[in-house]
């Protein structure tokens, strides 16, 4: 006889009992040891960058759309003949309605017939970039979010206006390319976790790739993509959101002065 303690042995608890066994089968199958324990695989970019650079999107994650708008590129001289600006032709965040736009004919089209690639993988590096302009937007640290949600005077609440009106200042001021290296960087960092190993190792090669079609400003350093995964970008970042931030040297540039800022965070 069966102690009270325990449930009953029906069909009924059999079935519920299988179906607990599965799942945890499915997620010690599908699953990534960290400093929390183990955690089920990311997969979505909104998500996986978020995780890898520690942030929330605040007040709320940006709005995306997939759209069938075919947008060209007029290349502005000889030399940029040939390239395809991914924030153009592939997908592009709009700040002001923190709104993100990825164009899946566009990236089905040069899948096949530049990059030679999986349509889908491609459509995952267009979607990690456009999120990373998000997150140098309205992203904030899970340390300091706390800070920001109960930083109100006595007897109000959270005013999420203020902090908006402030992070679009701050990235307003930003350069466009300033813009591009932030984003390449944390596109570049939430590459680099992504599991399996196989599907990291093919998506860090086609991002190499689609980032030799692109103008200068999207280009990073050898010395960045090899040691980037081992920096932290917090200082970058934070440098970023500032509406008024300071250079190194009067004769330094933006961009020059972020390489500087992250390269120091180098091990």
């Amino acid at each position: 006889m069966c102690s009270k303690t325990h449930p009953k042995p029906t069909t009924e608890a059999l079935a519920e009992w299988a179906k607990a066994m599965l799942v945890m089968q499915l997620l010690r199958d599908n699953c990534r040891h960290t400093e929390f324990g183990s955690l089920p695989r990311v997969d979505h970019p909104a998500i996986l960058m978020q995780a890898a650079i520690q942030e929330t999107f605040r007040p709320a994650s940006p709005t995306e759309v997939y759209s069938d708008a075919r947008p060209i590129f007029v290349a502005p001289s000889p030399e940029a003949e040939g390239q395809i600006p991914i924030d153009i032709l592939l997908g592009c965040y709009l700040s002001r309605t923190r709104t993100i736009k990825i164009f899946c004919k566009n990236i089905a089209h040069f899948a096949s017939t530049e990059f030679n690639c999986n349509a889908t993988d491609l459509e995952v590096i267009v979607r990690l970039h456009e999120y990373a302009h998000a997150l140098v937007h309205i992203g904030l640290f899970w340390k300091e979010e706390s800070g920001v949600i109960l930083g109100y005077p006595t007897g109000q609440e959270t005013n999420w206006g203020v902090f908006l009106h402030a992070r679009s200042k701050a990235i307003r001021s930003l350069t466009a390319d300033t813009r591009e290296f932030l984003a390449q960087v944390l596109c570049w960092i939430a590459i680099g976790v992504i599991e399996p190993l196989s599907k990291r190792h093919a998506l860090q090669e086609l991002f190499v790739t689609v980032m030799g079609r692109q103008p200068p400003e999207y280009h990073l350093s050898p010395d960045i993509l090899g040691k980037t995964l081992y920096a932290d970008p917090a200082t970058l970042l934070a440098w970023a959101r500032q509406t008024s931030r300071s250079k190194p040297t009067r004769r330094t540039s933006d961009r020059q002065a972020a390489e500087a800022l992250l390269r120091a965070t180098f091990p």
